[in-house]
This record gives C-alpha cells, structure tokens and sequence, in this order.
C-alpha cells in the first residue's frame, strides 16, 4: 500500500530561496518511488538545477514567449524526472516529479486491488 511523508523544504535545504513548498515522497512496499514538488515561488530555476544533475532532458516542450506549457523530460535507467512549468505574466508553477521505473505498475496494481 502506497504511503506517503511530506517535508517542508525548509527542513533539509539551508539554501533561502528554497522554501514554502512541501516535497512529497511516497513509498510502495517501504521503498521510495515517487518524489513530488509543487512551486509557487518563482525564483528558482528548477531546470537548471536539474540539468546541472542530469543533463540535459530527454524530451522538451517549452512554452512561446513563456505563456502556457513548458515541459521537460528525462529518461534514465532507472528513473523518469518530469518539470512542468505552467505560467503566464501573473503566475508561474513548477510541477516536479522523479518517479521510479516500477511506480506506474506498481500503483496500476494497486488501484486494480481497490477495484476488487
């Protein structure tokens, strides 16, 4: 059964800029397999501390003058990492998601047993 733990950034980043957001982690089984974010604040550049980890992504899609959709991929070994940016003049967020190889089976499983 999935369960999940959510940290305020605060807790384990010394870095000021990072704060005000929850990182979400769920565990299936006591093994993590998602980690989730949730930005409101708009003054990290999430892509480019992703990219100073992993490269860069595997797919892109950016926005046109940065109103809409922008999102990012990267396929790893044994990891998939998403950013999605939603913005407009008045907002932005940024979705992080860096999910195991087994987590999308892991929860369909899951769900089916719910079901039955």
């Amino acid at each position: 059964e999935p369960f999940m733990h959510s940290i305020p950034v605060e807790e384990f980043c010394n870095d000021k800029k990072f704060k005000m957001f929850p990182i979400n982690f769920i565990y299936i089984n006591k093994k993590l397999h998602q980690i989730f974010i949730e930005d409101f604040n708009n003054n990290i550049n999430h892509l480019e501390n992703l990219k100073k980890f992993f490269n860069n992504p595997t797919e892109i899609y950016e926005a046109v003058d940065n109103k809409g959709l922008s999102y990012y991929h990267w396929d790893l070994k044994t990891k998939h990492i998403f950013l999605v940016i939603k913005q407009d003049e008045n907002f932005k967020i940024q979705n992080i998601e860096i999910v195991s190889n087994k987590f999308p089976e892991l929860m369909e499983r899951y769900n089916e047993n719910l079901e039955e």
